[in-house]
């Protein structure tokens, strides 16, 4: 039924507000939203900005491989090997997509002599044999190969990668533009699909190939502008979230 609460008082909107509040905090949780408290809700209000992460955000987070270059004839067999032993040491979407994808195909199997995560950019690996790796974006790549791997400085091979658009994304970026709140795009992938997926999903302003610590910079510059918001689900964007 419909229910109607009339405040005789100015009093009353003290009892009033709270409620409202702890009704919104335990809707936004039956969707899987946890919000830290009620003054993050009266924080959002009046928001001219929000800033996107695109991979997991927007998109699904789950990537798929399209293509494998393999350079100067290497097996390919040796490219996946390669790829797997050192995607299991990171937690990054990509890599787990990768090595999910990639570990049920024949391979020629590398042992990892250690393997570190440089965030923003990939992982760095050295092997048994005293041979140093690295895999993660290359800003030279054409088309739609977006990550690369070295072996000893010299490149071994390009991967084209990709994630789909969440269903939502569309009718989230539609509806905060009839609010009169700017979408924005801050990535750090590289340019050409972030305005792809710009493009597709409507938003217009666009930072792209933006490691975590460029992140702040941006977020501040918005910040200066207006109450801005920054929506983000990994590790990269904890400091711009932080802001």
């Amino acid at each position: 039924g419909l229910v109607l609460l009339v405040i005789g008082c100015p009093c009353a909107m003290g009892l009033a507000t709270p409620t409202a509040v702890m009704v919104g905090l335990g809707r936004a949780a039956k969707n899987g939203i946890l919000i830290k408290g009620g003054d993050t809700i009266e924080a959002v209000t009046n928001a001219k900005y929000v800033v996107f992460d695109k991979t997991g955000t927007l998109t699904t987070g789950k990537f798929r491989i399209h293509d494998i270059k393999a350079e100067d004839d290497t097996p390919i067999d040796k490219i996946r090997g390669i790829i797997v032993a050192i995607e299991e040491r990171s937690n990054h979407p990509i890599a787990k997509s990768m090595v999910n994808e990639l570990s049920a195909q024949p391979k020629e199997r590398l042992i990892p002599k250690s393997a570190v995560e440089e965030k923003g950019l990939g992982m760095r690996a050295e092997d048994v044999d005293g041979n140093h790796y690295f895999l993660g974006a290359g800003k030279s790549n054409k088309g739609d190969f977006n990550i690369v791997l070295f072996k000893n400085q010299k490149l071994l091979a390009q991967i084209a990668i990709d994630d789909d658009i969440k269903p939502e994304a569309v009718k989230l970026v539609a509806q905060l533009k009839k609010m009169n709140i700017i979408p924005v795009l801050l990535s750090g992938d590289k340019k050409s699909r972030c305005l792809k997926v710009a493009q597709q999903i409507g938003i217009d302003e666009v930072h792209a190939e933006t490691l975590p610590d460029k992140k702040l910079t941006v977020i501040d510059i918005y910040r200066q502008k207006g109450k801005t918001i920054m929506i983000g689900d990994g590790i990269n964007d904890a400091p711009a979230m932080a802001q």
